[in-house]
């Protein structure tokens, strides 16, 4: 009998390669039958190496060098996806080998849609994706042939120009209700909408992989969605739209407890963004030692524009090189169903971002939007609505270098014309949205408890405009401002400012510091 039981295992071990009791099990997906010359779909194979180590209580998919050609596939728990050095996994170019989701069981009143993916983790644990090969989304090349399936029928697409509906372009990897999940040294390239989100998951890591993607529209590189202690860090990324974005589409979802530092990010959009999409709470969050080059939005985007709640949220150490915008705050009121949200206790320290003349997004195949009236560059801006104020902002040690230029001839709105900036609460948040604005360096309105500590702003060509334009804000300390050159106006306008502190402001060239108009 023990003789029967000795050779069952060495059956089990060394002809199907699968130890007893769970013990951990490497499959090679080339010695498992996977062509790797990428002239075949080999989807089945690796997903059955994947469910054979996930059953097995877990072990390594081992991807070598080639090229895979492969559908969606399900990640498992306790599976560690291993591409070596010159492994690609390559989404294939047809959409309909790749999967979706089901809208069905998203949670009643939220905004999560049937979401298509090359690559999904959902409702697992212990999940690694690990080495140094690709996963390659050929992100165009999908996008045009379902333009070519809405053409002739085949799917339907609320059809917006040449770009198709979101639910029906894949992402590259979608992780939803999942935890213990790390991505590790990896390339995610060419996605024909979001590369990544990570939804509704716990205790993520995104270390050291790099994000190259900017051959189609809605490129956002890692997006954080109602999830919680994750860690971005490390990174490179270099997308056609937001670099690092939170969203929320739940309520009653909460991102909280999240860090992100030490990443490069280029970006046709903006390089850390929180919104648009904000119904739930953004809460708890660090972010710092982030280097941003060649952006055409802002250095920095933080939004609550559905209703939601952003609290507590500190970042620092932020190096901005050739960006459309330093820092845009918005509290609008997109969502109609519900009141303003809440937008407080934001601490930015140590920003430097230069802001030039050209727009710094050339170069990319899906470059930023035009603003379609005229302006001249438009300053950064903390901007809440009337009734609702953002609160308890505070900038320390800034450095807004900022070309400057504007003429009254391009576009002209002085600070006593204040009315004539709109108020535009259901747009969509962007630092573009209101169009000309009497500042060059930062406007502010609808805000309570600002500071400015040791702000400097370095204006590179002479520009009619102040250098702060204040309106409607209660609280506000200015300690310790700089202007290396200043403008045609009065370096500070206030208007309906109340609760003022200024102190230390060296303005050269200025015969008179502050203007002040309405209330004090």
């Amino acid at each position: 009998m023990r003789h029967s039981v000795s050779v069952c295992v060495f059956i089990l071990t060394v002809v199907f390669q699968t130890p007893l009791f769970g013990e951990p099990i490497t499959i090679n997906v080339r010695t498992a039958g996977a062509v790797n010359d990428g002239s075949v779909l080999v989807t089945n194979i690796l997903q059955e190496s994947i469910d054979r180590v996930s059953a097995n209580g877990g072990g390594v998919v081992l991807v070598p060098r080639g090229t895979y050609l492969i559908g969606t596939l399900f990640l498992k728990s306790d599976v560690e996806l291993n591409l070596q050095a010159g492994a690609v996994l390559l989404g294939s170019e047809d959409p309909r080998q790749y999967k979706r989701t089901d809208p069905s069981r998203s949670p009643v009143g939220t905004s999560y849609g049937s979401v298509m993916s090359l690559l999904f983790i959902q409702n697992q644990e212990r999940v690694r994706i690990t080495g140094l090969g690709e996963i390659n989304g050929q992100g165009r090349r999908v996008a045009n042939n379902v333009l070519k399936q809405i053409a002739d029928h085949e799917i339907s697409d609320p059809f917006y120009g040449q770009r198709p509906f979101e639910d029906n372009r894949p992402m590259i990897l979608y992780i939803t209700h999942s935890s213990e999940v790390t991505l590790t040294g990896i390339t995610l390239k060419d996605a024909a909408n979001w590369v990544s989100n990570i939804v509704k998951s716990q205790d993520v890591r995104v270390d050291g992989i790099r994000v190259e993607s900017t051959e189609y529209w809605n490129n956002d590189g890692i997006q954080i969605t109602d999830s919680k202690r994750v860690r971005i860090v490390n990174n490179v990324v270099n997308t056609a739209d937001d670099g690092i974005c939170f969203k929320s589409g739940d309520p009653n979802g909460v991102s909280e407890d999240v860090y992100i530092g030490y990443n490069t990010v280029r970006t046709s959009a903006s390089a850390v963004k929180f919104g648009t999409s904000s119904q739930g709470v953004y809460r708890n969050i660090v972010i710092e030692h982030i280097a941003v080059y060649d952006n055409y939005r802002s250095a920095i985007a933080l939004e609550i524009v559905d209703g939601g709640l952003m609290e507590n949220i500190r970042i620092s150490d932020i190096q901005g090189e050739n960006t459309g915008n330093a820092l845009f705050i918005r509290l609008g009121d997109r969502n109609q169903t519900r009141p303003p949200g809440t937008l407080r206790n934001i601490l930015i320290q140590r920003l430097d971002v230069e802001v030039p003349l050209h727009p710094p997004d050339e170069g990319y195949p899906i470059a930023g939007p035009w603003v379609m009236v005229p302006h001249n560059r438009i300053p950064s801006s903390i901007t809440g609505l009337p009734g609702h104020p953002v609160e308890n902002i505070t900038l320390e040690d800034v450095t807004i270098r900022f070309a400057g230029g504007g003429r009254r001839e391009r576009a002209f709105l002085p600070p006593d014309s204040l009315h004539l900036v709109p108020e535009l609460p259901g747009d969509y948040p962007e630092f573009s949205m209101f169009g000309e604005l009497p500042a060059y360096g930062l406007f502010i309105r609808h805000a309570k408890n600002v500071t400015l500590k040791n702000l400097r702003i370095v204006l590179g060509h002479r520009d009619y405009r102040s250098a702060i334009v204040s309106d409607d804000v209660d609280g506000l300390r200015i300690e310790g401002l700089v202007l290396e050159r200043v403008g045609e106006s009065v370096p500070i306008w206030l208007n309906d400012t109340r609760n003022v502190t200024v102190e230390n402001v060296v303005a050269p060239g200025s015969q008179k510091s502050i203007e002040r108009r309405g209330r004090r």
